[in-house]
């Protein structure tokens, strides 16, 4: 089969000219709604099915960037088809008909059948029928997957140099009843903040958040149950300024997980996080006027 990538993979904004420009990045890679044919003319399951790993309508929810000047890039291919939150490496050889030529590395994430070619979605179902060519792997990563990554790279290196700093935060929802960790939605926060456990945000700008969700009647909890995925991990160098944080909305707060449709809530909730987003950039406008931030610091990978 071939494949037809006939959309852009991501949609970037950022406003390079504006005076008011702060080095802040939204990335939200998981909630992409093109189910390619490939995928779906492969699977047994529903469009709703596929989406139930979906973080849907998170770009949405953050509809308040848009009018200030931060960068913001929103998946547009489904997580179930490449999920971009997982290293390249992460791919089952087992899902696919001949043998991968790239490196491959069987994570935790591909045990459970969740690496970035995902083999299941939702309550563990398998999406596929048969197995995928082996070429299609590297073709998914090729138009998909790399491009995401890559124009992140760009406005980090661009952000970068322009203040000596930079804070990334990157935006899911999760599912209210986690089954593979066999929790009750009583048990889990409204919001989960992650930062690997203390080691990869800005203590400043992690308190100004939490205290803002807080303080708007939501619960928040630090880490459990996600800590932060590849994104979180992987461009975070808070040693030269690189803050990363992950930022998990649960479901239910706003939508109807059966039917994938915005519940009564979804105003009220994104009118909270525009006024946290507000807070967030009044907060990193203040510290990129101090002296310390005047700093060019050199970064790790010059």
């Amino acid at each position: 089969m071939t494949l037809d990538f006939n959309h852009p993979p991501y949609q970037l904004q950022n406003d390079t000219e504006h005076a008011g420009e702060i080095p802040l990045i939204l990335s939200i890679p998981h909630s992409g709604t093109i189910y390619p044919e490939d995928m779906t003319t492969r699977s047994h399951l529903k469009t709703p099915e596929l989406r139930s790993s979906e973080d849907a309508f998170v770009g949405d929810l953050l509809e308040a960037a848009r009018s200030l000047p931060v960068t913001m890039i929103e998946a547009s291919y489904a997580r179930a088809y490449v999920d971009l939150n997982r290293k390249p490496t992460e791919l089952d050889f087992a899902m696919f008909d001949g043998g991968l030529t790239q490196q491959i590395e069987r994570s935790k994430n591909v045990q459970a059948g969740l690496g970035v070619i995902p083999k299941i979605v939702g309550k563990a179902q398998s999406i596929y029928m048969s197995k995928i060519p082996a070429n299609e792997a590297s073709e998914r990563l090729n138009a998909v997957y790399y491009p995401y990554h890559q124009c992140l790279q760009t406005e980090i290196q661009r952000l970068y140099k322009k203040f000596g700093c930079l804070y990334i935060l990157d935006c899911h929802s999760m599912p209210s009843i986690p089954n593979r960790l066999n929790r009750r939605r009583k048990s889990l926060s409204d919001i989960v903040l992650g930062d690997i456990w203390g080691k990869t945000s800005d203590r400043n700008l992690l308190k100004v958040i939490e205290t803002s969700f807080i303080n708007q009647g939501y619960s928040v909890s630090r880490n459990t149950p996600y800590a932060g995925g590849f994104i979180t991990r992987n461009y975070c160098e808070p040693e030269h300024h690189i803050y990363t944080l992950q930022l998990e909305l649960c479901r239910d707060l706003y939508m109807d997980e059966e039917t994938i449709e915005k519940n009564a809530n979804f105003p009220h909730l994104k009118s909270d996080l525009g006024q946290l987003l507000h807070l967030i950039y009044d907060h990193i406008h203040q510290e990129i006027n101090q002296p310390l931030h005047k700093i060019n610091h050199p970064i790790a990978a010059e």
